[in-house]
């Protein structure tokens, strides 16, 4: 937990990282790496549309539901044949990276380990080491790339004095990118859907947020599916706590 009040949940087994969830922007995350794994396959241009398909937690149990839905979903379309081996794993693998980096980020936190029923079946795991390295490494990109005042990639970002910034960019620019720096889409999901880096996404608009033509929005998350469903199982959905045994 940071300082700020940010909650993050390693699964800890044998000494390795199964899973890693928490953060601002979980469902975004989920939603986001899904998408980028292949897993969305359909052509709905609406996007809640394709959040509930990426959410569906209707064939999850109970325990799995408030155990670690975004795990046992990942297991279940393993099952269908929804994701493949090598998506499955770099799935895991970004999740688990970005959770460390925004821990990085955070500078300042306190940890509970608690024993738990461990996740099952172990779909991989993930070197703790390797993986804090990788998170390092970005951080340093992020911070020497001078987008330290961004603070976190999760914040998203919009065209602030319109006239200016048409005057700085062509107009074929400008119409594909006010439908993107509208303050709803992250730096991470612009990335995500540019094929880029975070960094790459933040330099590219990084004298234009220095000049203020540009700004910065804090972005909610999207619905939880364990919100969702919590009056279907008449309960209320547990504190994150979570490292196996």
């Amino acid at each position: 937990k940071s300082s700020l009040g940010q909650e993050w949940c390693l699964y800890i087994y044998l000494g390795r990282i199964l899973y890693a969830t928490g953060g601002s922007h979980p469902i975004r995350r989920w939603v986001r790496n899904s998408t980028i794994m292949g897993v969305d396959t359909s052509t709905a241009e609406d996007l809640q549309v394709r959040i509930d398909a990426l959410t569906d937690v209707s064939a999850l149990t109970p325990v799995e539901l408030t155990s670690c839905w975004e795990y046992y979903l990942l297991v279940n379309w393993a099952k269908q044949g929804r994701i493949t081996r090598n998506s499955l794993i770099k799935h895991i693998q970004t999740t688990i990276v970005e959770v460390l980096f925004d821990i990085v980020q955070a500078q300042t936190v306190s940890y509970q380990q608690v024993a738990q029923d461990q996740l099952s079946p172990q779909l991989t795991l993930i070197d703790i080491d390797r993986a804090f390295g990788i998170a390092i490494q970005q951080h340093q990109q992020w911070q020497q790339a001078g987008l330290a005042d961004i603070l976190l990639p999760d914040r998203a970002i919009k065209i602030v004095a319109i006239s200016e910034f048409q005057q700085v960019v062509s107009a074929s620019a400008y119409q594909a990118l006010q439908f993107v720096l509208n303050g709803q889409h992250s730096i991470r999901e612009i990335a995500a859907k540019a094929r880029k880096s975070p960094v790459a996404i933040g330099q590219s608009f990084k004298s234009h947020l220095q000049s203020g033509t540009l700004g910065l929005v804090d972005l909610l998350d999207f619905t939880s599916p364990v919100a969702k469903s919590k009056y279907q199982l008449g309960s209320k959905p547990p504190l994150i706590i979570c490292i196996d045994d």
